[in-house]
């Protein structure tokens, strides 16, 4: 009952909303639409300019609603021969969200030398310094690592970049052809993906405050990998993972695609853009949000479009965009006005339609 009062007030606050006049279609037809666009990419306006971005929908039949818990102990991953792993645990807190594994990660590092810095290149043919693999073997050993045995959790690749040492030029730019012969290692992210959708984490992490309301972001389960490798026998990869903990809804109906466009076009200019960014692809992801009977409870994982900025290997994927995948509204990134109610889980149904 107290998640239908919710949607109630949601659909009374928001008049872009209406769930008499809205047309709703499922994931295949959605990825009908993207299908009418010239070589699946789209033309984005922000307040930079106007950018081509690739669209990424996955090829599901459904898209459920979730709820997804910490780990379990004995979920570890193998320790490999001579390597070392731990739990992973924020601070003092008695929940674990993952490990830590390592195999001659100071072999993979190096020792420091004098003007000499990394270099980060994207790329399927980027080479890693002295690396006995290609891009593409390092992928497939990291793929195998995280992915093997049916009863595992799922990760994907999200990006992936070389890191090589390079010599110091006078003055701050780095002298390119001076290559160093030494350890460069490939830096694989991957995310964990629930019914074929990846989890992109908690909606909260994405607002410029976070209110009182608001999750601590130590406190939520997360679905992320990083995995650094140099060869098969010198690697470190941080594997933090959740458990689906049940199904709320099996399939739920979404806004057109040309609805999410628009709300991406209305964006620029506007406050809860978030500039400087030039964005590089759109994805269809789920966020995890709070059950709104049960706040500290499990979290609820709703899908949401995230418009990437994604051109920079030495930083962090940047979401320059959230739009909401069944209101196609754009989620206001500003400081929170609601107390924190816009973190609540709160979907539509297909009954809710019709």
């Amino acid at each position: 009952m107290k998640r239908i009062t919710a949607l109630l007030i949601c659909i009374l606050c928001l008049p872009c909303m209406s769930v008499a006049d809205n047309e709703y279609y499922t994931i295949s037809q959605i990825r009908e639409q993207a299908e009418t666009l010239t070589d699946g990419t789209l033309e984005i306006e922000t307040l930079k300019g106007r950018y081509p971005v690739s669209l990424e929908i996955p090829e599901i039949d459904q898209l459920p609603v979730i709820t997804i818990t910490f780990p379990d102990p004995d979920q570890a991953p193998p320790v490999p021969e001579g390597g070392a792993e731990e739990e992973r645990r924020p601070g003092n807190a008695g929940y674990m969200t993952g490990w830590a594994v390592k195999l001659r990660k100071e072999k993979l590092i190096g020792a420091p030398i004098k003007g000499v810095m990394r270099i980060s290149r994207f790329g399927p043919d980027a080479q890693a310094d002295e690396s006995p693999l290609t891009m593409a073997e390092a992928i497939a050993f990291a793929d195998q690592t995280l992915n093997s045995g049916s009863g595992n959790p799922v990760f994907r690749l999200h990006r992936s970049w070389a890191n090589s040492r390079q010599y110091r030029a006078k003055g701050l730019q780095p002298s390119m052809d001076q290559p160093v012969d030494s350890t460069g290692y490939y830096s694989l992210e991957y995310e964990q993906a629930f019914h074929g959708l990846p989890y992109y984490g908690h909606i909260s992490h994405y607002y410029a405050l976070v209110s009182g309301y608001d999750r601590k972001p130590g406190t939520l389960p997360l679905g992320q990998c990083t995995f650094n490798i140099f060869s098969p026998e010198c690697y470190w990869y941080y594997l933090d993972m959740s458990n689906e903990s049940g199904i709320l809804a099996n399939d739920i109906p979404l806004c057109s695609l040309s609805d999410v466009i628009q709300a991406l076009k209305q964006s620029g200019g506007s406050e809860i853009n978030l500039e400087p960014h030039k964005p590089t692809r759109l994805r269809l992801v789920y966020l995890s949000m709070n059950n709104p009977e049960d706040r500290q409870g499990n979290p609820i994982l709703l899908p949401f479009w995230v418009l990437e900025d994604d051109d920079e290997p030495e930083s962090a994927a940047t979401p320059a965009a959230l739009v909401n995948a069944q209101t196609g509204l754009l989620v206001d990134t500003d400081a929170p006005k609601d107390k924190g109610q816009r973190s609540e889980a709160v979907w539509l149904t297909w009954d809710d339609v019709k």
